[in-house]
């Protein structure tokens, strides 16, 4: 169907107590909703709130560029302990740096605590950082997000407000009832910065700019040492702080479908 030229849809129909809908215009990202009604409205005369407003907004596409794009599904190295001073990442080779993989430059840098008995008792941090001067993790407020929609995202990263780390807490002591699940800075997804270049006046002079998709997940049980699990990651190498991606054009090569992201 098709709004007026108000952008409104009106339609009427029997349903259950989910409404599933969605919005799609010519030179814009799809939005894709779902409307779920009060629990406790089975059985009633009818849903309520009756007829409500659902808003769908949709986001311009803008310009979607080639990037460096994988899922970020890593088993943490036994040798990214935060007394040995980690084991460095390299984000355009997608792989851990030599000797542990083919990477050469450390755009990330895992290291990891852990005291770990059983799933009910244990601690563990995890901690990412971006080693080079200038880069790092920009955090992206709930305010910029657009639930719902193929690009939830905004197109342009930061230019200001990177920290170095992201600093990750487990702690399980379920018999004196001690549950901590803890990310700092606190947020869902993050705009990065790696690859910076400094000028004498300490401004960025040159950088490639990126994102790193969340929510971030990851767990210490059945293994050894951590696994990264259910984030995405992308970088622009075109200096630009672009991180509209287009999925046909991923730079990074030799992925199976499960590793290389469909969405922008």
């Amino acid at each position: 169907r098709t709004t007026g030229k108000d952008g409104e849809l009106t339609a009427t129909g029997r349903s259950g107590d989910k409404i599933f809908m969605g919005a799609s215009k010519a030179g814009f990202y799809e939005t894709l909703r779902t409307y779920q009604y009060p629990p406790g409205m089975l059985g009633e005369e009818r849903w309520e709130p009756w007829n409500p407003t659902v808003d769908l907004p949709l986001r311009r596409i803008g310009n979607p560029v080639p990037m460096y794009a994988k899922k970020f599904f890593v088993t943490i190295l036994p040798e990214a302990t935060l007394t040995e001073g980690g084991v460095g990442y390299d984000l355009l080779v997608g792989d851990w740096v030599e000797p542990h993989g083919k990477g050469t430059v450390k755009d990330m840098v895992f290291s990891l605590k852990r005291n770990y008995v059983d799933d009910g008792n244990f601690d563990a941090e995890l901690r990412i950082t971006m080693p080079n001067p200038g880069d790092g993790f920009s955090p992206i407020s709930p305010e910029e997000i657009l639930e719902g929609s193929e690009q939830p995202l905004p197109p342009t990263a930061h230019e200001e407000g990177y920290v170095p780390s992201l600093v990750f807490r487990k702690v399980y002591h379920l018999t004196e009832k001690i549950v901590v699940d803890t990310i700092e800075p606190n947020a869902d997804s993050f705009f990065l910065r790696v690859r910076t270049q400094l000028g004498p006046d300490g401004k960025v002079y040159s950088a490639m700019y990126g994102k790193l998709v969340g929510p971030f997940s990851w767990y210490v049980h059945g293994t050894t040492t951590a696994v990264i699990d259910t984030t995405f990651y992308y970088v622009n190498p075109d200096g630009t702080r672009n991180v509209e991606f287009d999925p046909n054009q991923n730079l990074l090569q030799g992925l199976d479908s499960s590793e290389s992201p469909r969405k922008p």
